[in-house]
């Protein structure tokens, strides 16, 4: 039985992130919001990071 890893919430935002990219390279004309949303989510996975960083 597999054993579940417990991401940080950083990592669950550039995999969500990571996949919407994915997604809009697959079908950029059907998918015109996500290549924003996937920049909008890396960009919060940093601010948390630098975040977490300093604290």
């Amino acid at each position: 039985m597999a054993q579940a890893t417990t991401l940080s919430p950083v990592e669950d935002i550039r995999d969500v992130a990571g996949t919407l990219a994915q997604l809009y390279d697959l079908a950029p004309e059907e998918f015109t919001a996500l290549d924003y949303l996937a920049g909008q989510l890396f960009g919060i996975a940093e601010a948390l990071e630098t975040r977490e960083a300093a604290s």
